[in-house]
């Protein structure tokens, strides 16, 4: 029972993986593009701590 238990939660991590995977693929964000969707967060939180 407890062996089953963990496949079924391996499987469902690694189904969420390649779902978000294909997302960002199709989207071309990081890693499998040059986009990030973090870049503006970037530049409006920390550069004034950087400066």
């Amino acid at each position: 029972m407890r062996k089953q238990r963990s496949w079924y939660y391996l499987g469902t991590f690694l189904l969420n993986l390649v779902i978000i995977s294909i997302i960002f693929w199709s989207a071309g964000l990081v890693p499998f593009g040059d986009n990030n969707f973090l870049s503006s967060d970037l530049g409006t939180q920390y550069i004034d701590f950087l400066y």
